[in-house]
């Protein structure tokens, strides 16, 4: 007998070495068990389509009936009807739902059988379905050969059988009620158009109490008060039935939605990514509320199932501040550190402060041993922050230490510098007693066990009285601070001798200005926060006039004793020319501050308060020495000096031109003109000028860059003059008084920006905004408009009078005066 394997394509003998050989075993095994994998699979998804096909035939009808339902809601029937028949309708529709699901689920219920299911898929496959129930059976008897060949046989049949389509068709209904719910729906979708999803969800359930359509609406955007910016406005009016998406953009982050509506009975919600709030009622129908804008996206404010406002919200966010130091510290002989940083924020920084920290660890565990407020402009954009660090008495004064500041703006977000090691300056004291009690004192604050052996020393400076004899209270305050350190050990007692040993250093060093400085600096600091509201503000400026004019008060004296070896000629001609705010001219400036905050102008007194500070911390910092008293004193020669050239040379000038018309005048006759003595006094100014400019280099003042140039028109003039060409002359010497003029205005700005330090400033202003020298100063300004042309007239008017050869020499000297005043 033999038998044909066709998936081997081969015919072995029965029982020959081909047949049942274990590579042949293995193979086959394998692919009976992919086999019924495969079936397992393909059952299990007829299972699930027929699981389909069952439920479909149970959620036509319902579908059919919500179908119809929705389909009415999108047309705006249940709109048109009262409220109470579209409740009743949405009840009945839901007890007809309920009813068709019972009745077709106890229809559909049970599901068929698995030998059901393995029919269908086998008549679908075209496929015998004893083929795929052979591939789970066993045989119990027979030959083994035959049962191969049938499974073989039937592996090949079940891969013809692919995966089972479901058939989703309308159930067979005589009266076609499924369709005709179907038809109602799609036909309201088409009469309904843009308005039939919220018409849909307004009718899951309806309303027991329908909204009106239309009701009277306010809507305002409200930004945080910190950035000063204005309301926006969103709708202001009766609301539409579709309202449009209102689209907003620019709004800071923290920004405020009040929204009021007049009309309705259900109290409206504000929906927004991830917020709901509800308006609370103010009055039967009137709502008001508001909800804070924390995210970008879509808001919205609906009243019951009705959309009454839609916005698109773009929120900019609030960025943090930023700071930077703006140049390297910059330490003084006086013991005081100047300190500018660059801050910028997007709408105004709070406040902030520079620390001083010991060493790493103090920084780590936020210890510093001082720290001092910083003073920002609450205004968007960049600024300057400026400090002047007083910290001369402390300890750490001549060590290195770490120097961080940081700045907050109103949401309290903050920005800080790197830490940045610096050398705190020490006081460098000329009186040699102040410059012995101060390295005593150093010595005891460091090494606080060495307190007898600076005993001891402060007892042999205590012996010469010769030292104390204009300095009393110095000398008194030396006899306590040894007392306090005999009577009294520990810390406390340290502190409190070391505070009295610097205010006697200080004393004989200058006459307590620093202290004046100090306190006049606190006054200030009391009186800033009176201007942010906290604090007295008429008590704290009282206190601060008081302090000011204490300080300018002993300011004015140490400049007095600085430049006691000038000439009183010269040191009044200085002290007239750069001013002192006196007492009248301080309270002025207290009562327009105080004027401006009673008129509710808070940023202008403010405004008017810093630069006040700036220059008063800049008096502090850098006082006058006797050298700047000296320069200010060479400055002011070289200006008067310029001043007569310039006089001198318009005299020349006005003069030379009435000579070129008389000598035109005397050609015509056949008289000659000498024009050499005005030759001579040409060059007699040119060497006047020469000397002005020496002069000046060596005052160490830089000459205005128009002198040379003046001085080349000058040495034109002569040469023109030289040769009887007086036109020509009298043109450089125009050019000549115009270089000298420019060069006289470069000099008195130079002069207005030599501020107390003696330093020249340009960009100084006065606490009124006004270029000036000095703190107070008078101003320089020339009048402007018609004031400066009736003045420029004047002027000329005088300079033709000095002109006239018949004027006397008392009325020369009285003009020339009025032009040097002018």
């Amino acid at each position: 007998m033999r038998i044909v394997w066709r998936n081997q394509g081969q015919c072995p003998e029965k029982g020959g070495a081909g047949a049942g050989s274990p590579p042949e075993e293995e193979s086959f095994a394998l692919r009976l068990s992919m086999a019924r994998r495969r079936l397992r699979r393909l059952l299990f998804g007829a299972r699930m389509v027929v699981m389909l096909e069952q439920g479909m035939r149970l959620l036509w009808p319902v579908l059919a009936i919500l179908g119809a339902y929705l389909g009415l809601a999108a047309a705006g029937i249940w709109e048109l009807l009262p409220a109470a028949v579209a409740v009743a309708a949405f009840a009945l529709a839901a007890v007809l739902v309920m009813l068709v699901a019972w009745r077709r689920w106890r229809a559909v219920v049970p599901l068929p059988s698995e030998r059901a299911i393995m029919a269908r898929l086998a008549h679908a496959g075209g496929v015998a379905e004893g083929m795929m129930a052979a591939l789970f059976d066993r045989p119990v008897t027979g030959e083994p050969a035959f049962w191969r060949l049938h499974l073989t046989e039937a592996v090949a049949a079940c891969r013809r059988v692919r995966l089972l389509r479901p058939r989703l068709v309308l159930p067979a209904e005589p009266r076609g009620l499924v369709a005709f719910g179907l038809l109602i729906f799609l036909t309201g979708l088409a009469l309904g158009r843009g308005a039939s999803w919220p018409r849909m969800t307004a009718a899951l359930p309806p309303p027991l109490v329908r909204e009106p359509a239309h009701v009277a609406m306010a809507a305002v955007i409200v930004p945080p008060a910190y950035t000063r910016l204005p309301p926006r406005p969103v709708i202001d009016g009766e609301t539409a039935d579709s309202p449009p998406v209102h689209r907003i953009t620019g709004i800071p982050v923290g920004s405020r939605l009040m929204v009021t509506v007049a009309g309705g009975r259900t109290r409206p919600r504000i929906l927004g990514p991830k917020a709901q709030v509800r308006l609370p009622r103010q009055q039967p129908e009137r709502f008001a509320g508001e909800v804070s804008l924390t995210r970008s996206g879509r808001w919205a404010v609906m009243q019951g199932r009705r959309m009454r406002l839609v916005l698109d919200v773009e929120l900019v966010p609030d960025r943090p501040p930023k700071l930077a130091l703006a140049r390297a510290p910059q330490p003084s002989r006086r013991g005081l550190l100047a300190l500018k940083w660059k801050a910028e924020d997007d709408y105004g920084l709070k406040d902030g402060a520079v620390s001083f920290y010991a060493d790493e660890t103090a920084l780590k565990v936020r210890r510093p041993f001082a720290s001092l407020p910083l003073h920002p402009a609450d205004e968007a954009g960049p600024q300057e922050l400026s400090v002047t660090a007083d910290l001369a008495a402390d300890a750490h004064a001549g060590l290195p230490v770490l120097m961080q500041a940081v700045v907050r703006d109103a949401r309290a977000q903050k920005a800080m510098t790197e830490p940045l090691r610096v050398v705190l300056p020490e006081r460098q004291f000329d009186h040699p007693l102040a410059a012995a009690i101060a390295k005593l004192r150093r010595n005891l604050l460091r090494n606080p066990e060495q307190a007898p052996l600076v005993i001891a020393g402060l007892e042999a400076i205590r012996a010469d009285h010769a030292g104390f004899r204009a300095h009393k209270t110095a000398y008194l305050g030396l006899v306590a601070a040894i007392w306090r350190l005999k009577l009294a050990a520990g810390a406390d007692a340290i502190r409190q001798a070391a505070a009295l040993l610097w205010q006697v250093a200080l004393d004989l060093e200058d006459g307590g200005l620093t202290l004046a400085s100090r306190d006049m600096r606190t006054a200030l600091e009391a009186l800033a926060a009176a201007l942010d509201g906290h604090g007295d503000l008429k008590a704290a400026m009282a206190a601060a006039e008081d302090a000011i004019a204490r300080f300018l008060a002993r300011l004015a004296l140490e400049q007095l004793k600085a430049a006691s070896s000038l000439p009183l000629a010269d040191l009044a001609g200085v002290m007239e020319q750069a001013g002192r705010m006196g007492s009248r001219r301080l309270h002025d400036l207290m009562a327009e501050i105080r004027s401006l905050m009673k008129a509710g102008r808070r940023e202008e007194a403010e405004a008017l308060f810093r630069q006040l500070r700036a220059a008063l911390e800049q008096a502090a910092a850098h006082p006058m020495t006797a050298e700047d008293i000296k320069r200010a004193v060479r400055m002011r020669r070289s200006l008067r000096d310029l001043a007569r050239l310039v006089r001198s040379q318009e005299n020349l000038h006005e003069r030379t031109v009435q000579a070129a018309l008389l000598a035109s005048l005397l050609a015509e006759r056949g008289i000659a003109f000498d024009s050499l003595p005005l030759a001579r006094e040409q060059k007699d100014l040119r060497l006047r000028l020469e000397g002005i400019i020496k002069a000046m280099r060596e005052a160490g003042i830089a000459p205005p860059t128009p002198l040379p140039r003046a001085g080349e028109a000058m040495d034109l003039a002569d040469r023109a003059l030289r040769v009887q060409a007086g036109g020509r002359a009298s043109i450089h010497q125009n050019d000549a008084l115009d270089a000298l003029r420019q060069a006289l205005d470069a000099l008195r700005q130079q002069a207005q920006g030599m501020a107390l330090t003696g330093t020249a400033s340009p960009g100084l202003a006065d606490p009124l905004g006004r270029p000036a020298g000095m703190i107070g100063g008078a101003d320089l300004e020339l009048p402007k408009g018609p004031d400066r042309r009736r003045l420029q007239e004047f002027m000329e008017a005088v300079r033709r009078r000095l002109a006239d050869p018949r004027l006397d020499e008392e009325g020369r000297r009285y003009l020339e005066r009025l032009l040097e005043i002018y």
